[in-house]
């Protein structure tokens, strides 16, 4: 008889180790299907990373494009080239006409023996467009002075 029992008990053995190799393919093959899932997961995970740091580099580099282009701009209002006056003050001249003061001391000069008056700079002050005046500029002040002297020369 202890072949019978031990026949049994190899039996119930093997029934027990088939159960258990069953069960360990079963959740083997749970764990493969969830190990897929969460690969594909991370798949869609790691393409919207890269996606959204696309999108923030884009972002970035229209933010340092718009900063640069606004200090440039802040710099133009804070301090206009010379240029940019110099073209204001040709598009925009200022013509002075004599004061009756100068008229009576121009006359006055004429007279061959009075001594000449001494001649007084004129100050040409040449506002900007964002309304602040600049100084007035040397060359500007004895082109100004000069058309005036060719004007009188010329009414007389």
């Amino acid at each position: 008889m202890s072949l019978w029992q031990d026949l049994e008990a190899l039996q119930k053995r093997r029934t027990e180790l088939e159960g258990q190799l069953n069960s360990s393919s079963d959740r083997a093959k749970t764990l493969e299907e969830r190990m897929k899932a969460v690969e594909a997961e991370l798949g869609v995970q790691e393409e919207r990373v890269r996606r959204l740091e696309e999108q923030l580099k884009d972002k970035d580099e229209a933010m340092s494009k718009l900063e640069s282009r606004t200090v440039g701009l802040e710099k133009t209002l804070k301090k206009p080239n010379e240029e940019s006056v110099r073209e204001t003050a040709k598009e925009e001249p200022v013509i002075e006409e004599p004061t009756m003061e100068e008229t009576a001391s121009e006359e006055l000069s004429n007279d061959p023996f009075k001594a000449e008056p001494e001649e007084q700079p004129i100050e040409v002050t040449v506002q900007t467009a964002a309304g602040g005046t600049a100084q007035p500029q040397p060359e500007e002040i004895e082109q100004k002075e000069s058309k005036k002297r060719k004007r009188w020369l010329q009414s007389r």
